[in-house]
């Protein structure tokens, strides 16, 4: 037992001094990415339908290999419009996220604000362009207080209440970041939308060391492409694939796969008095890592989420077969209120 403590004591101190730098410079990573648009594009605050966006994810992993990996976050971003440059758009958004880790609690607090610009193509508007930039100050800590040490060792088993012997480090460091991103999105306006978009985070690459040492953090690149597209006018089903490609240092992802979205029930197009009810089942693949259904519900401008990561690497051997649930929950106000209640984003629509 002992031995067990000391052995994870090592690894996560040498996680935190740079000797194991792919575990502990790894961001933050959720399986619903497009339901976390702040934590994937800062050029995504305000580019979508609707008057203001709240969006919350929740995700719990490795519960069998040590004490959870939690991870919260929440934003708030909207479009604001201008009539100076013929109904450009400019966004904002403000979002958070939490990420504790094992015994250790080792926890990272972020708070961004970010800014966006987007820009009509065409006169139709179905081309649209948008360049984000967010800054963000971030707290990283670890909690000595629920390790095991030698000297805490009593006949009957550990006892917390025993000094350690030991004099931990400093354990709190804060630091600022930032991250610039661009999208491109197209509608038809009928049968057929289209995105893709390029994020670069960290690029001033700040120092994360708990314990005095420089421990610079890696720039990440989060690619994404994907589209929808509707089989007929009037079609009641929708396939939603999409793609996403991440690499920070040493550490990438490939994942991609594809909802299926079900229109449930049509919104009255002029009055908007009855919403739109949607269900999207889908699933996708972390190549060399998961396999990952999806189910989100959607009523009117409400959406909630779940997904569970079914672990398919040699990780699946330590964690049992448990592998990570995730849920989100969020709300787009004014989100097809009818022609009656139009604004601006209907362009995206």
């Amino acid at each position: 037992m002992i031995m067990m403590k000391r052995l994870g004591l090592i690894i996560l101190v040498g996680a935190l001094l740079g000797g194991g730098t792919i575990s502990a410079q790894q961001d933050i990573l959720f399986s619903q990415m497009k339901d976390s648009p702040m934590n994937l594009n800062p050029a995504l605050a305000g580019v979508f339908h609707g008057t203001f966006r709240l969006a919350n994810t929740y995700r719990s992993q490795w519960m069998s290999v040590s004490e959870p990996f939690v991870t919260m976050s929440g934003s708030l971003d909207m479009p604001v419009v201008t009539n100076v440059f013929n109904n450009d758009l400019f966004g904002v958004g403000v979002n958070f996220y939490n990420d504790k880790l094992g015994d250790s609690q080792l926890s990272t607090t972020k708070v961004n604000i970010t800014g966006s610009y987007g820009k009509a193509l065409d006169s139709r508007q179905q081309n649209f362009l948008s360049v984000g930039f967010q800054v963000g100050l971030a707290q990283r800590s670890v909690d000595f207080t629920d390790l095991y040490w030698d000297e805490q060792w009593a006949i009957e088993g550990f006892r917390l209440s025993l000094p350690s012997g030991e004099t931990p480090p400093r354990d709190v460091k804060s630091y600022w970041d930032f991250a610039t991103g661009l999208h491109y999105f197209y509608n038809s306006q009928r049968l057929f939308k289209f995105s893709t978009g390029l994020s670069y985070w960290h690029f001033t690459r700040p120092n994360i060391g708990l314990f005095g040492e420089t421990d610079k953090l890696f720039a990440k690149y989060i690619y994404q492409i994907g589209f929808e597209h509707g089989l007929r006018d009037n079609s009641h089903f929708v396939l939603a694939p999409n793609v996403y490609f991440m690499q920070q240092g040493p550490n990438r992802f490939l994942m991609a796969g594809s909802d299926f979205v079900f229109i449930l029930n049509d919104p009255t197009e002029y009055t908007g008095l009855l919403k739109e009810v949607s269900l999207s089942l889908g699933g996708y693949v972390r190549f060399g890592d998961a396999f990952i259904p999806q189910m989100r519900l959607s009523f009117g401008g409400l959406w909630m989420g779940g997904s569970y990561d079914l672990t398919t690497s040699q990780m699946n051997r330590a964690n049992g077969g448990q592998g990570g649930p995730e849920f989100t929950l969020g709300y787009r106000g004014g989100y097809k209120k009818g022609h009656r209640g139009g604004h601006f984003s209907d362009r995206f629509k």
